[in-house]
């Protein structure tokens, strides 16, 4: 099939999978024990950044650029991926290079 006559729909699957994980988070979020005041804040500042980001996604699977939609979706699990295993990494160095690796204490 000739890719100019492909219809791209803006709703493809990596926006839908963005605004489900963004309200399960916003809905963690408002079950969290902090004073109303500091909810609303959250709240206001993760829907204008689910706002953005959707936004950005929508354009680009309008603009028959669903793989760039899909890297947008996975690119902080990446991050966050890349975080532990750098953590994981620094902490197999140090305990082999026979350094002491501070724990937290616990509070009574």
């Amino acid at each position: 099939m000739n890719n100019s006559l492909k219809k791209c729909s803006g709703f493809c699957t990596p926006v839908i999978i963005y605004v489900v994980f963004a309200l399960i988070g916003m809905l963690v979020s408002l079950a969290r024990d902090t004073d109303a005041e500091t909810k609303v804040f959250i709240l206001i500042r993760q829907l204008i950044i689910t706002l953005l980001w959707t936004i950005l996604m929508y354009w680009l699977c309008s603009s028959c650029k669903e793989g760039w939609a899909w890297f947008f979706l996975l690119l902080p699990f990446v991050g966050l991926f890349l975080l532990f295993l750098v953590i994981i990494l620094g902490e197999i160095y140090l305990i082999s290079s026979g350094h002491k690796v501070a724990r937290p204490t616990r509070r009574q």
